[in-house]
């Protein structure tokens, strides 16, 4: 049984008070317009590559972001959000975060006659991997595919461990079925007052989804992390048939849930929505049924429509090209979707690679498996 917690953060205040942004040229300064942004921050420890040696990066790279809303994804941990909520607070002194968490089962999801095999494969080809989930799926995929339902859930549901022993030790005792404790990993920030929060917690199996929502000057901003199509492990949920429907269930409940909360009036709808349509410049579709419902919806995205669109998630990113969930292709996953105001100037961010030490190693390294996208809002 899931049970979500709605918590302040203690050690920043979820909605700070503070005045607007000064009229140095940042668009929250005309009340009729804001430059809005998307990042999925990749910190996934044990899922995505150098997620801890990333993090202080990802929080400078913020601070210097020439935005004035930006939704982030994938901050799972508590000591990952309260890094970036203090190491940002200079910049955007407005934040709203829905701590969701699971009420943890306490039945053993497997047992040692078939998590020794799997450990004992994992031990010898994957201790120290930085991407434990690759390490393990490509070195023991027959181990891991041998165990049962509840096991292999389990499993899937604790690799932010990222330590073999941990995992294993945890599923034969009882734990969490969602990823990170179920978190849902949604950060709003703001450069002007945040109000009129709320959020919905989306139908899910394995990782928490959610949307987060607020007004800003005006403006409905909605913030969200809708499911991927996951390679392994296979979908495992009881209210759906595949990751796809999963998906499907979960625009469908959202932007029902936005229209009603705004009716007509402007709205953006930001975030990693783990589909996207095929377009110009060699872009792949992924889930494109899933995409349409969007537009059938009235929701538009400006990077999409434009002449020369840009991917998200890209072949050159050195971290999408190891071996993650997605194919290494191009491919729009991340959205600033637009309804009752115009959206404009759509803009790639966040897409540099940065040097990071590894065992002691400098390492160059793009800053999450994800780019950024910024846009402008005009209402």
């Amino acid at each position: 049984m899931r049970l979500a917690l709605a918590a302040s953060y203690a050690l920043v205040p979820l909605i700070a008070c503070s005045g607007k942004a000064d009229d140095s040229g940042s668009a929250a300064a005309d009340p009729s317009s804001a430059r809005v942004a998307t990042y999925n921050a990749g910190l996934a420890t044990g899922f995505v590559t150098f997620a801890p040696e990333r993090e202080a990066e990802v929080v400078s790279a913020l601070t210097g972001l020439d935005a004035d809303i930006v939704c982030l994804q994938e901050v799972w941990t508590s000591d990952s959000i309260a890094a970036i909520l203090d190491g940002v607070s200079g910049t955007y002194p407005h934040s709203y975060v829905e701590v969701t968490a699971e009420d943890g089962a306490d039945e053993p999801a497997c047992t040692e006659e078939e998590t020794d095999p799997l450990a004992e494969c994992a031990r010898a080809a994957c201790e120290g991997a930085e991407n434990l989930t690759n390490c393990v799926l490509g070195s023991c995929g027959d181990e891991f595919g041998a165990l049962s339902d509840g096991c292999t859930e389990c499993a899937a549901a604790n690799v932010g461990l990222n330590d073999i022993d941990a995992i294993v030790d945890t599923c034969l005792t009882g734990s969490s079925s969602y990823a990170w404790g179920g978190h849902n990993g949604l950060i709003l920030l703001s450069r002007t007052e945040i109000s009129d929060t709320a959020s919905l917690d989306l139908d899910a199996w394995l990782v928490w989804r959610s949307v987060i929502s607020a007004e800003v000057d005006g403006l409905d901003v909605s913030c969200t992390h809708l499911a991927a199509a996951l390679n392994s492990p296979a979908y495992g949920g009881a209210d759906y048939a595949s990751y796809e429907a999963e998906q499907a269930g979960q625009i469908d409940a959202m932007l029902a849930w936005i229209g009603d909360r705004v009716g007509d009036g402007p709205a953006v709808l930001l975030g990693d929505m783990n589909t996207g349509p095929e377009a110009a410049g060699g872009i792949t579709a992924e889930l494109p049924d899933n995409w349409a419902r969007f537009g059938a919806a009235g929701w538009v995205d400006p990077n999409v429509e434009a002449s020369a669109p840009f991917c998200t998630w890209c072949a050159d990113n050195t971290i999408a090209g190891d071996g993650s969930d997605h194919d290494s292709v191009d491919t729009i996953l991340d959205h600033v979707l637009v309804s009752g105001a115009e959206g404009s100037a759509p803009e790639r961010i966040l897409d540099g690679t940065v040097t990071i030490t590894v065992d002691g190693a400098s390492v160059d390294t793009s800053l999450s498996d994800h780019y950024g996208v910024a846009a402008t809002v005009i209402w």
